[in-house]
């Protein structure tokens, strides 16, 4: 089943990032555990308060008011990393949306880091020149940090980051994986150093213990020669152990642990328990559409189809009702997931008609159009009209700009659609 613009947000795009960084080992951290501080003693209050701010602008998918506040930040304190650190990472997030390619499936898929065009996306120099600019300048602010002090933990931190961040830009937009292993390397890097000397910056535990639950879990022979090349072989436990420190304690990053660790239940079959972690953060994240439509897929794969029925009725409902952020959502992508779960049931009246609605809806994009083609040629072949199946097929197959779907038309073209091909 096709996952859709499902969010796991941009955030779960850190497990690619982690992949990238193999290169290191996981650290288990010293010293007792202690609640989180409201902000470390080496950041600002003022500051913290406004990094979460920015942060919450994020996860609502208001990236222009988030972008506002830390090129603000950066007018106060232009020799602070911080400020450039979190505008490098809206860019990057913005830009992640705007493609809407990257989705709990395709980021837990192995397909990922193959060559298919399915995960090939097109980036605006213009907007990979701003990123990389923004990105370097957070990279110098805080190696100016380093040169004071080796072991500052600001420097420490805001340079993990921002070399996280180009390892994850390089992953997810531009496929380049050599600098994106090089770039995160460097970023667990900084973090290992931070958490040896502060224990107590539980932000810094995500990006190493992401590393080492992926690290021990990639299956990929190519990622595997990685690993063995850099000599590490990771530990699944302990990264979820520092992961779920990192969801409880830290003050950044609660919620991006959290995402990954929704990501890893998906991974591994435990879909009750992503659907719980996902519900949470919607929760206080109520315009993240993105997150609700996920909800979905996870109840889809519980096959808890009563639950993804009515899960994308409410999203539809939201979108009609033009609550904040949903009437931004193409509402195209809901009726096909719909049309896919009554497809799923064999309820194949509802799903044709939720393929229509979204050729009816006028303001669906043309890859919504392009998959109710292609999923209303299928239900026309599961109900035995294969003229009007032929004739859904073809216009996939003459759509002349996009080629998503395409071959898997062609091959339908020549023989009927069976469920049982799924």
């Amino acid at each position: 089943m096709p996952y859709g613009n499902g969010w796991l947000m941009m955030k779960m795009i850190k497990w690619i990032q982690a992949v990238i960084m193999l290169a290191v080992g996981c650290l288990a951290p010293g010293g007792a555990l202690k609640a989180s501080p409201v902000t470390y003693d080496f950041i600002d209050e003022t500051i913290t308060r406004q990094v979460i701010q920015g942060i919450e602008h994020i996860y609502n998918l208001d990236y222009g008011p988030a972008i506002e506040i830390f090129q603000e930040l950066i007018q106060q304190y232009p020799k602070n990393p911080i400020g450039y650190t979190y505008l490098s990472f809206a860019l990057w997030t913005r830009e992640l949306n705007n493609k809407k390619e990257l989705t709990i499936g395709s980021v837990a898929s192995p397909e990922f880091f193959g060559a298919t065009k399915r995960f090939r996306v097109l980036v605006d120099p213009k907007v990979e020149a701003e990123f990389l600019e923004v990105t370097q300048k957070a990279i110098d602010a805080s190696k100016a940090l380093l040169l004071e002090n080796q072991e500052d933990p600001l420097g420490l931190l805001m340079l993990g980051y921002a070399y996280g961040h180009l390892a994850s830009f390089e992953t997810t937009l531009k496929r380049s994986w050599y600098i994106a292993f090089l770039k995160g390397d460097l970023a667990v890097k900084q973090h290992k150093r931070l958490m040896r000397r502060r224990p107590d910056v539980y932000d810094a535990y995500e990006t190493v213990g992401t590393s080492s639950y992926v690290a021990a879990s990639v299956s990929a022979w190519w990622l595997k020669v990685v690993a063995f090349f850099f000599r590490h072989s990771g530990d699944k436990k302990r990264g979820k152990e520092l992961l779920r420190l990192t969801a409880e304690k830290a003050i950044f990053v609660r919620d991006d642990a959290k995402m990954l660790l929704a990501l890893i239940a998906t991974r591994e079959g435990n879909y009750s328990e992503a659907h719980r972690l996902l519900a949470d953060i919607q929760g206080r994240h109520q315009k993240n559409y993105l997150l609700e439509m996920d909800m979905g897929t996870l109840a889809m794969l519980m096959r808890r189809y009563d639950l993804a029925e009515q899960t994308y009725q409410a999203v539809l409902n939201k979108v009609a009702e033009r609550k904040p952020n949903y009437f931004l959502l193409d509402k195209g992508t809901v009726y096909n997931h719909l049309g896919e779960l009554y497809m799923k049931t064999r309820n194949f009246s509802k799903a044709l008609l939720a393929f229509q609605n979204t050729l009816a809806e006028g303001k669906s994009d043309s890859a919504s159009l392009n998959t109710a083609h292609l999923q209303l040629g299928k239900v026309y072949d599961l109900m035995g009209d294969r003229a009007k199946a032929l004739h859904e097929y073809q216009k996939v197959v003459d759509e002349p700009t996009l080629t998503e779907g395409r071959d898997e038309a062609r091959k339908y073209l020549e023989k009927p659609y069976t469920a049982s091909r799924d």
